[in-house]
C-alpha cells in the first residue's frame, strides 16, 4: 500500500476477533510517516474493515502473530471482484475500440486503443488522435479523427488483465474534484461505455496502455490550442506494520 492509494478512504477500522469489538483505527488523512503503524499491537485475529476508492465496503480478516513486525498489505486502489471480461467474448474479427481525451490546465491529448481478434488471437493498435470540441446545445462535446498509428502489438495476459481491471473499474469513475479529466469512450458490440474521470487518481489511460503496449507512447499533444471543458466524447475512445 503506498500512501497515494488511500485518496478516497477515511478510516481502516480493526476489529478483534471473534468478539469483533473496535481495537484499532487508523486515519490515512492523518499519517505523516508512511508506513502507518499500529505500535504494541496485540496478537490474534483481526477484521480489518475499510472503504476503497471506488466507494466499496471492504473487510479483511488477517492474523497477527508473535514476531517483531507483521506486515498486512491493503489496497484501497482494488475493486471487490473483477467480473466483467469483454475481450473473452470476442469471435473472430470482432473488436473493441476505445477513445481517449486527457485534458488540463497545461496538458491535452487523444488517443486510440482499438483491439480486434485474429485468428485466435487479440491484436491491439494505438494510435494518436486528434480532436475538436464542438457545441452540441448546451453540451461541449469532443469529436474524434484518427491520427497516426504508433504501435502494434499481440496482447499477453498481462495486457488482457490490465483490460479486464481498466472495464471493470471504469464502471465507478465520478466526473469533478480535479481541474485535469480522462473522457473514455469505448465501444464494441459487447460493451458502450461513455465516462469522464476527473478524480486526478485514477490513471486509467496511463495504466491500461502501460499493460497492453508496455513503457508509455507518447500520444498527441495539443501545443497552444485554447481549451475549454469538454462534458462527453463523440467518437468520429505500502502496507501498514503493526
Amino acid at each position: 500500500m503506498e500512501e497515494f492509494s488511500w485518496i478516497g478512504s477515511d478510516t481502516v477500522s480493526f476489529y478483534r476477533l471473534p468478539e469483533d469489538t473496535l481495537a484499532y483505527v487508523i486515519m490515512p488523512g492523518q499519517v505523516i510517516t508512511w508506513p502507518a503503524k499500529i505500535k504494541n499491537a496485540v496478537t490474534g485475529n483481526y477484521r480489518v474493515r475499510y472503504m476503497n476508492n471506488y466507494g466499496q465496503v471492504v473487510n479483511k480478516v488477517v492474523t497477527l502473530t508473535e514476531k517483531l513486525t507483521n506486515n498486512v498489505a491493503l489496497c484501497p486502489d482494488k475493486l471487490l471482484a473483477y467480473p466483467q471480461n469483454t475481450l473473452a467474448k470476442l469471435q473472430e474479427k470482432d473488436s473493441i475500440v476505445v477513445w481517449i481525451h486527457s485534458s488540463g490546465c497545461y496538458h491535452a491529448s487523444g488517443s486510440k486503443i482499438v483491439i480486434i481478434k485474429v485468428e485466435g488471437q487479440l491484436v491491439a493498435r494505438l494510435y494518436n488522435a486528434s480532436w475538436k470540441y464542438v457545441k452540441k446545445g448546451r453540451e461541449t462535446v469532443v469529436e474524434f479523427k484518427d491520427g497516426k498509428l504508433l504501435q502494434t502489438t499481440t496482447m499477453n495476459q498481462e495486457g488482457v488483465q490490465g483490460f479486464i481491471q481498466f472495464e471493470n473499474e471504469l464502471n465507478y469513475v465520478k466526473d469533478g474534484g480535479c481541474t485535469s479529466t480522462d473522457l473514455y469512450d469505448v465501444k464494441s458490440k459487447y460493451l458502450n461505455v461513455n465516462k469522464t474521470d476527473g478524480s486526478c487518481s485514477w490513471h486509467g489511460a496511463y495504466r491500461l496502455r502501460k499493460s497492453i503496449f508496455g513503457e508509455e507512447v507518447k500520444v498527441l499533444q495539443a501545443g497552444k490550442m485554447k481549451l475549454t471543458s469538454p462534458t462527453s466524447i463523440k467518437s468520429s475512445s505500502a502496507s501498514p506494520q503493526l
